[in-house]
């Protein structure tokens, strides 16, 4: 069974080994009031994404969904992360067209094109793979207000393509 170990994973963990700095919501993320329930978390281990209390080659996979770009050194993460790992990374990031269509990533301080996204990865990995994965845009908080952008959203997309959420996947073999 592969290890794999989900950096920045939450309150929905995919990782045989999950962690997190943040316990509570932040301005990029919306829990609500509660904390996230790390006791219902598998192999919840407390860490900054930066510095992982983990051996060299001890997870197979590391994968990180939507953090890279929260953080304030990057290729520091991207290098850690590298040390951890023993077969390979696994980074999904949102596409910078989309912040340069909303200009709403408030909380973000990078963000990549596909081509910036490759060069980061190469300075840890040499075989790079990067995939762009279209999604509907939804507004995260479920109000009345939000539910109907979302649906004036949804038929603006149909006519208007450029518009759709893009998130950048990269994933470099590390062997």
């Amino acid at each position: 069974m592969n290890r794999i170990l989900d950096i920045g994973c939450g309150s929905n963990p995919i990782g045989t080994v999950n962690c997190d700095l943040y316990l509570q919501a932040t301005e990029h993320r919306n829990v609500g009031d509660e904390l996230i329930p790390t006791k219902e978390i598998p192999n919840f281990v407390r860490c900054d994404a930066h510095f992982l209390p983990f051996r060299e080659d001890s997870v197979e996979i590391v994968y990180s969904h939507h953090v890279l770009e929260h953080l304030e050194h990057p290729l520091l993460a991207l290098k850690e992360w590298g040390r951890v790992a023993k077969d390979k990374l696994v980074v999904v990031v949102p596409d910078l067209r989309v912040s340069r269509v909303y200009g709403e990533f408030g909380p973000h301080i990078y963000s990549w094109s596909k081509w910036s996204l490759q060069h980061l990865m190469e300075k840890v990995t040499v075989d790079v793979e990067i995939t762009v994965n279209r999604q509907m845009l939804q507004l995260r908080r479920k109000s009345k207000a939000s539910r109907v952008i979302n649906f004036v959203l949804k038929r603006l997309l149909i006519h208007f393509p450029l518009l759709q959420n893009s998130e950048l996947q990269a994933v470099g073999h590390l062997t």
